[in-house]
């Protein structure tokens, strides 16, 4: 009996040991593990990026040569989309895929699309945040500044074209600003091979490459000198010779970036592999390390365990005496602690449900206000609507009547009119708000018809209010209510302008010199986008609070109805009303429609 305790005591103590061991050994290994693994997962993405700037290098240079015949498209469009979807590139890839599907693909779009990718697939594989210097500079020249090299230099070709056959000044300007941008670009990849150089273990690698590199700088330093001659001068026979320089280091320049590229691309991945290859035997080691430390820890915890049976019985048996009343208690005190979770739980799903019942409530009432509301509104319009019809036809015979006659009473007759179209817009206002019918929606051009809109409201603005319309949509088609769209979009830009020009009778009450609203379409995921910005003095923070309330309102000939009956006609759309705005800065409205038909049905 007493062996048996004895060997029971210094089992619990070996446990205890090793227990104690292996913590730190555990924890070290699982904080070493995080941070290798974390390593490796960044060198697989840079990996991704490097496979994909393969792709895309020769397919800059070439585009930027005119030539892309030798563009392995086969390979862009069986390998490249795979890649591109696991780095977030996809639509960027998409993008050139479709540029270079073209019988005669436009050289100019198809290198920009590669320059844009080559840029994102730095950021997005992380190769431009690089821990390892080498690396990092590598990195920028393959995604940022070699790119930028070659954009800069096919568009100082274009420009210089375009120079010779169109001579004005304006172009003079333009080539010289193309001959700084590519010379700050030769300086910025200079700079970051010089920095290469520097940081890399292999310096020799990168001489061939400063030696090609002095070339172009000095071909460089030509172009530049023409260029300023031809700034001060502007005469053609220098812009001839600067073509025909251009022409004479277009080959030379083209087969040196082809050349960079592909030794840079070549050090990048042989950095990864090496890295990959350190990061591999560190984790190798640690293992050994590891391993080597628990078998110490075992022959420790061996020897302790040969003493400890020679230690006291009786000590182990008070021991399991206190250890067997011990669990008594945590049993007692796990059930209640279960009894005291259980408490909380049902506290907490009733305090939920009494918050459900409270917003059911509120809404309900809500809901009671805005119909008692909208049967009164509707009734008052058209109660309204029938006497103005009498004055505006009433108005107009007399018009007729006395037209000719100067009895001096046109300004009051016009009055009357403007009076009466007011009210008409007023009444027009609450029917919008009131109004429960179903939508009828059906699929059209969205901008097209946005188009139409805002040039036949553009009509009723004042004069000061400039409109821009920039709409991104093309020929998608959307399923709206034409009428009621339109009513939600008339009364933004009304809103807008009033908010910056008031009526439009006064300057000297405007609020901006030169006040101007800004229409946008665009896609955005399964949402089509209407903004309408203006430039006026914006929303205070408590008033964009209560804006969507209706018959509030800051104007002094408001109804308060206009942007309520704008909200109501969007959710009706299944849609959502965005309102963003900082005090003198503008505001922007925003509808965001379904791409889809997901229409509330109004009751």
């Amino acid at each position: 009996m007493v062996k048996i305790i004895n060997a029971r005591a210094a089992g619990y103590r070996l446990a205890w040991i090793v227990t104690v061991l292996l913590i730190p050994i555990v924890y070290l290994g699982i904080t070493v593990g995080i941070n290798l693994r974390r390593d490796l997962n960044a060198i697989a993405l840079e990996n991704i990026g490097a496979d994909y700037l393969n792709l895309i290098g020769p397919v800059m240079v070439d585009a930027a040569a005119r030539d892309i015949s030798k563009i392995p498209k086969s390979s862009l469009n069986k390998f490249s989309p795979a890649i591109s979807q696991e780095i977030g590139l996809s639509a960027l890839n998409n993008n050139l895929l479709l540029s270079l599907a073209f019988k005669e693909p436009d050289h100019d779009a198809v290198l920009s699309q590669a320059v844009d990718l080559a840029r994102e697939t730095g950021k997005s594989s992380g190769i431009t945040y690089d821990a390892d210097p080498e690396s990092y500079h590598v990195g920028i020249i393959n995604t940022e500044d070699l790119p930028r090299v070659i954009a800069d230099f096919h568009h100082l070709k274009d420009v210089a074209l375009d120079a010779v056959s169109n001579s004005t000044d304006q172009n003079s300007n333009l080539i010289t600003l193309a001959i700084g941008n590519l010379s700050s670009s030769l300086w910025r990849l200079e700079a970051s091979i010089a920095s290469a150089k520097q940081k890399s273990s292999s310096p020799e690698y990168y001489a061939d490459i400063l030696n090609r590199n002095e070339l172009i700088q000095k071909d460089m330093n030509h172009l530049s000198e023409i260029g300023m001659g031809m700034s001060m001068v502007g005469q053609q026979h220098i812009k001839a010779e600067l073509i025909e320089k251009i022409n004479l280091v277009d080959s030379r320049w083209m087969s040196d970036f082809r050349f960079e590229s592909e030794k840079f691309r070549q050090r990048f991945g042989y950095l990864l592999q090496d890295r990959n290859a350190e990061i591999h035997n560190r984790i190798l080691k640690i293992l050994m390390a590891s391993f080597a430390t628990v078998l110490l820890g075992l022959g420790s915890a061996f020897g302790m365990y040969r003493s400890t049976l020679k230690q006291l019985d009786q000590v182990e048996l008070a021991k399991f005496s206190a250890e067997h009343d011990r669990n008594h208690a945590e049993i007692m005190a796990s059930e209640l602690s279960t009894i005291n979770e259980n408490m909380v739980r049902v506290n907490g799903e009733l305090a939920r449900n009494m918050q459900m019942l409270k917003d059911a409530q509120d809404a309900l009432v809500k809901k009671g206000r805005m119909e008692q509301m909208g049967q009164l509104t509707a009734t008052i319009a058209h109660e309204l609507r029938n006497p103005l019809g009498a004055v505006r036809t009433s108005a107009f015979l007399i018009e007729r009547k006395i037209k000719g006659k100067e009895l001096g009473i046109e300004p009051q007759i016009a009055r009357i009119n403007n009076g009466v179209t007011h009210c008409d817009d007023i009444i027009t206002q609450l029917l919008d708000f009131s109004r429960s019918k179903k939508i009828s929606c059906r699929s059209e051009n969205l901008d097209k018809w946005l188009e139409k809109i805002v040039s036949e409201e553009a009509s009723h603005l004042p004069s000061a209010v400039a409109i821009d319309c920039l709409l991104g949509m093309k020929d998608v088609e959307v399923p709206f209510d034409p009428s009621r769209l339109q009513r939600a979009i008339i009364n933004l830009v009304s809103n807008a302008s009033e908010a910056m020009v008031g009526n439009g009778d006064d300057p000297a009450r405007y609020a901006v010199d030169a006040p101007r609203i800004t229409i946008t379409t665009k896609i955005a995921g399964q949402f089509a986008l209407i903004s309408v910005k203006d430039n006026g003095p914006g929303i205070t923070p408590e008033n964009l609070e209560k804006i969507r309330e209706p018959l509030f309102t800051t104007k002094s000939f408001g109804t308060g109805l206009g942007l309520p009956a704008v909200d109501q006609i969007v959710i009706q759309h299944g849609g959502v009303l965005d309102i963003y705005s900082e005090t003198g800065q503008g505001a922007t409205f925003t509808i965001k429609l379904p791409l889809t038909s997901n229409i509330e049905q109004a009751a």
